[in-house]
């Protein structure tokens, strides 16, 4: 049986370094280590973005906000699943895997 490793994702703001610091926690409360952001292509449309890589795709390929937004509303009236959950299984979380900016910039006017 192959035990897979859901992870919890904790985002804040990391004021030594002014960037965006995040950790993870399997299912089992244990920390996983945290990856680095770094410079991916989206696997959509090819436009440079920054991320994380995410296990279920190749290396050096993530996704961009703007193909999040496209993909979702696409998405929105499959009846297998929906736009957030093809996003999720193929690219990641939200705030950790792509639309990094996005979340840091929005956890820094809190």
């Amino acid at each position: 049986m192959i035990n897979f490793i859901r992870p919890i994702v904790i985002v804040g703001i990391n004021s030594t370094n002014g960037g965006c610091a995040s950790e993870t926690r399997g299912k089992n409360g244990k920390m996983n280590k945290t990856q680095k952001i770094t410079s991916l292509s989206c696997a959509c449309c090819g436009q440079g973005t920054r991320g994380r890589q995410y296990w279920n795709q190749d290396t050096g390929y993530g996704i961009c906000s703007k193909c999040v937004d496209w993909i979702t509303e696409k998405e929105k009236n499959n009846k297998y699943e929906t736009g957030e959950e093809y996003i999720k299984r193929c690219y990641g979380v939200e705030g950790y895997n792509f639309n990094i900016q996005k979340y840091c910039q929005q956890e820094a006017t809190k």
